[in-house]
């Protein structure tokens, strides 16, 4: 059975914002907290499920992933905005962290 995600995985990573893989093109994609995305090319399917089964994706990433695979970096859609505030809005408490 092959395992693709069509969408993107959030998660729970502090750097990585969600992940999606192909396992047709061995391809996965990354989409980082500040919205760059990249692609990952012929990561094993393996690679993918240890990542996502990790304590840590984001430590599993920066040992595992990169500088191991070829990669390519995708546009980036301006318009998204960043991970902290999506999460102010939220919960506005944390906007007064800020202030």
């Amino acid at each position: 059975m092959r395992r693709s995600t069509q969408k993107y995985i959030p998660t729970t990573s502090n750097h990585i914002y969600s992940v999606k893989y192909s396992e047709l093109d061995r391809i996965l994609t990354i989409k980082f907290a500040n919205f760059a995305e990249y692609q990952y090319l012929n990561v094993p399917l393996g690679t993918y499920e240890a990542m996502m089964q990790s304590r840590s994706i984001g430590c599993y990433f920066w040992d595992s992933v990169r500088g191991e695979f070829p990669y390519r970096k995708l546009k980036a859609n301006e318009d998204i905005p960043k991970k902290d505030s999506i999460i102010k809005k939220i919960n506005p408490e944390l906007a007064k962290l800020d202030t």
